[in-house]
Parts: structure tokens; C-alpha cells; sequence
């Protein structure tokens, strides 16, 4: 076993279902914007590289991450929707990247203005997730940080505290799930491991005992 991860045992807590109450799903409009932000190459990257109806969604927790994802994130989509509970915004529903945001998410990818983790994070345009995925063996493996290459990427600040914000302070967690990741030693070397532990308390890999590929990603 490699000596910069640990194997663990998944907690399988109970958690108790809520059905919200009052739910109202509404379109909204936003503006085309002429540039893309590294938080907005991030979640515009999985409907750029591999399918256009990728959706996203995502919990809407403070006014910090709504004002941010109205702005930077969900005018790159033509498919946006709010879902409010008691006349307030709780999610965001992304879906069909614009062609003009596919445009610029190409013209940075040609011309090495990409965010850096991602060409390390989709390798190659092959999902893990499908139908099959119910059938295989999973083994987790908590990454220890501390030997870990930390990697601190210029012009990051933006990005690190809307993940903080958004995810690690309300408890949710970040969940990705890369493509072409082998379980191997060179993970150690991911810029995306690298860059996530400058800011993360915990990094998890999920992998198909069978095929050794990582299929996901827990960040808290």
C-alpha cells in the first residue's frame, strides 16, 4: 500500500429524510458573460469536456455563494432554475452550457488559460458513473495531507473561499469525480490533490476494487 494514503471504512450513518415544504422552481434569466472565471471553468468543465446535459446543482447556503453563483457561475448555462422553500432561494439547477461559454472554455483550453487542475482532473472524456456502477466492490482511502506536495496556485483566493464557504463551512463537503485516474502512485503528484490539501481538512478516494480507478473524490 502506497504510505501517503489509509485505508478506511466508509461511516454509513441513517439520515433522516426531509421533504421540504413549499418548493416553487422558477427560470431565471442571467446575462452572457464574454469571459470565465476559474469557479466558473470548474463547473462549466464536465458539460465542455464530456456531456452537454451534464446538470449541476447546487445548495444555495449564504448570500455570499447566491450573489457569486449569479454572477459567475450560472450565465454560462441556458437552462437555469431556483428552487425556493418559503420564498427563499436553497438551490441552483444548471444545465446545457451556452455555446458562446463552450467557446471561451475552448479558446482558454487552447491558448493555457484553463484553471490548472483541470486538465490533471478529466484526463480523458470516459465517465465512471452508469448503470453498472451498482455492481462494484468500493474501497476508500483517506489521503494523509501531510505528505502531501502542497500546491498553491496563483490567483486561487477567489475560487478557495467560495469552496469554503459553500461547501466545508455548511458541512456538505465537495464531491468530484475525475476520469483517467488510476490508482497509482503518481496520484501523490495530482496538481488537483496538491492544490485541494493547501485548504481541505480531508481528502477521500473512492476506487472500483476491480479495475483500481478512482471514481470519486470527497473533500471536506
Amino acid at each position: 500500500m502506497f504510505d501517503w494514503v489509509e485505508e478506511i471504512v466508509p461511516q454509513n450513518g441513517i439520515h433522516e429524510l426531509k421533504v421540504p415544504e413549499s418548493i416553487q422552481i422558477e427560470e431565471i434569466t442571467t446575462n452572457q458573460r464574454d469571459s470565465m472565471s476559474y469557479l466558473g471553468q470548474f463547473f462549466a468543465a464536465p458539460s465542455a469536456l464530456m456531456a452537454e446535459n451534464n446538470m449541476v446543482q447546487l445548495r444555495v447556503s449564504n448570500e455570499y455563494t447566491k450573489s457569486v453563483l449569479l454572477s459567475e457561475v450560472m450565465p454560462h448555462f441556458r437552462n437555469t432554475k431556483a428552487v425556493y422553500q418559503n420564498g427563499k432561494v436553497i438551490t441552483f439547477i444548471m444545465q446545457y452550457l451556452k455555446e458562446n461559454s463552450a467557446t471561451i472554455f475552448n479558446r482558454y483550453t487552447q491558448n493555457g488559460l484553463l484553471f490548472p487542475i483541470l486538465p490533471d482532473l478529466y484526463r480523458n472524456t470516459k465517465t465512471n458513473f452508469g448503470p453498472e456502477i451498482s455492481g462494484r466492490t468500493l474501497r476508500h482511502f483517506a489521503v494523509k495531507t501531510n505528505e502531501i506536495e502542497k500546491i498553491n496556485l496563483p490567483y486561487t483566493d477567489d475560487f478557495r473561499r467560495f469552496i469554503i464557504q459553500t461547501f466545508f463551512e455548511p458541512g456538505e463537503g465537495l464531491t468530484l469525480c475525475p476520469t483517467g485516474w488510476e490508482f497509482d502512485d503518481d496520484i501523490r503528484e495530482s496538481i488537483t490533490v496538491g492544490f485541494f490539501a493547501t485548504f481541505a481538512s480531508s481528502i477521500r478516494l473512492m476506487v472500483d476494487s476491480s479495475t483500481h480507478i478512482i471514481i470519486a473524490i470527497d473533500i471536506n
